[in-house]
C-alpha cells in the first residue's frame, strides 16, 4: 500500500456523537505473576512481539526499587514466553522513553521518536536487529512523536499522532525503503491515546483522551477513528461509562475485540476493558491480582503498562507500569511481568 494511497484514505472525516452500550462481563479473569522481573520499576516503554517466543521491551522511565528518583533507560530487553526469562539484548543510542515500536515480520524492529533527557524530543527512527544486537538510525521523523499509537499494514507503519497535545501528525514509514511521508493531521489532539488495527474491518480504531483536564470526570469522551475499508472515514466521539484516563494505555487485539489494559477510572484498578470492534460494545472484565501485592483500595490508577497478546497461549502479557495512590504524592513504578489468561472467556 503506497503512502499516496494512505493520504487519500485518511483525508475526509465526519463527526458523529454516540453513546454505546456498556456491560460488566460475568466472567472473572486472573493475572498471574511470572518469575521474571526487571531490575527496576519500569514504565513508558516501547514493546513488540515476534509472533512466536520473543517479546522486546525498549527504553522507558525507571525507578530503582525503594526509590522515587526517576531516570531514563536505554536498554532493550527480550522476554522469552516459553522459558519465562528476561534478558538485556541491546542498547538504544540514547536513553529514551515514550517511543513507538513496530516489527516488520522479518526479524527487524523499528523504534520511532520518544522523549530524551531534559524534555527534548527524539526525531530519529532506529532499526534494531536481534540477531546481531545492532541498533542503527534509518530515518528522521518529520514532527514530534511521543506516546504515539501505530498500526502496521503490510510493509507500512502508520503513526497516528502524538500525545500530550504535542503533535497531531499522521505519517507513514515504509519498512523496506525507509521512506517517511506526512499524510494528514488527526482531527483532534490528545492528552493520551492508543490504537488498534481491526483486520476484519480493514480499519484503524483510535481511543483518545481529549479532555483539557488532568483530573477528568468519571465519564470521558473518546474518539474512534475509522478509515473503513480504506475508503470512507468517520470520527466518532464516544461517551463511555468509564474512562481510560492514564498514560500509555496498553491495547491488544484478539479477533474482533480490543482489550485495553490499565488506565481506567472509576474502579479499583482491577478491571480491563473489552471493546467489540464491530459493535463498539464495551465490557469491563474483573481481573484478580491485576496489580499484585498492592492494596487496591488506595490505588487511584494503574497505568503506563506495555502489553502484547500471545495467541498460541491465549494470554495477554503485560510489563511494568506505575501506580498512583490516593494517599501518596509519588508514583510507584512496577517491575513485574505478568499475564492474563483469556481461556475462560471462550470465544474471545
Amino acid at each position: 500500500m503506497s503512502s499516496s494511497y494512505l493520504f487519500t484514505i485518511l483525508l475526509a472525516t465526519t463527526l458523529v456523537l454516540a453513546n454505546f452500550p456498556f456491560v460488566v462481563h460475568p466472567q472473572t479473569l486472573e493475572a498471574v505473576l511470572t518469575s521474571s522481573k526487571f531490575p527496576y520499576g519500569l514504565t513508558f516503554t516501547g514493546i513488540a512481539y515476534d509472533g512466536d517466543d520473543s517479546i522486546y521491551i525498549f527504553g522507558g522511565l525507571y525507578q530503582e526499587y525503594n526509590s522515587t528518583t526517576t531516570e531514563i533507560s536505554d536498554q532493550i530487553y527480550r522476554y522469552s514466553v516459553m522459558s519465562d526469562t528476561l534478558t538485556p539484548v541491546g542498547q538504544l543510542p540514547n536513553p529514551i522513553y515514550g517511543g513507538t515500536v513496530e516489527h516488520d515480520g522479518k526479524g527487524n524492529y523499528f523504534f520511532f521518536g520518544g522523549h530524551l533527557i531534559h524534555a527534548n524530543y527524539s526525531l530519529k527512527i532506529f532499526k534494531f536487529t536481534p540477531s546481531d544486537g545492532q541498533v542503527v538510525q534509518v530515518g528522521t521523523i518529520l514532527r514530534y512523536l511521543f506516546n504515539s499509537p501505530s498500526i502496521r499494514y503490510n510493509n507500512t507503519v502508520v503513526i497516528l499522532g502524538s500525545s500530550y497535545y504535542s503533535d497531531p501528525a499522521v505519517f507513514s514509514f515504509d519498512m523496506e525503503t525507509y521512506q517517511v511521508k506526512w499524510l494528514r493531521d488527526m482531527p483532534k489532539s490528545y492528552v493520551d491515546h492508543t490504537a488498534v488495527w481491526d483486520e476484519a474491518g480493514n480499519r484503524a480504531v483510535v481511543f483518545g483522551h481529549v479532555s483539557q483536564s488532568w483530573t477528568p470526570n468519571p465519564v470521558e469522551p473518546f474518539t474512534l477513528y475509522k478509515p473503513t475499508g480504506f475508503g470512507d472515514n468517520e470520527v466518532v466521539d464516544v461517551i463511555l461509562p468509564f474512562s481510560f484516563t492514564g498514560l500509555t494505555q496498553a491495547t491488544v487485539v484478539v479477533g474482533r475485540a480490543a482489550y485495553v489494559i490499565g488506565a481506567q477510572r472509576p474502579s479499583t484498578s482491577n478491571y480491563i476493558a473489552r471493546v467489540d470492534l464491530e459493535t463498539i460494545e464495551v465490557e469491563q472484565i474483573y481481573v484478580e491480582n491485576f496489580a499484585p501485592y498492592y492494596d487496591l483500595s488506595d490505588v487511584d490508577i494503574f497505568d503506563g503498562i506495555s502489553a502484547v497478546y500471545v495467541e498460541k497461549l491465549s494470554r495477554i502479557y503485560y510489563f511494568g507500569g506505575s501506580l498512583q495512590f490516593y494517599s501518596l504524592h509519588d508514583l510507584q513504578f512496577i517491575g513485574n511481568v505478568a499475564y492474563i489468561d483469556l481461556t475462560p472467556l471462550g470465544q474471545n
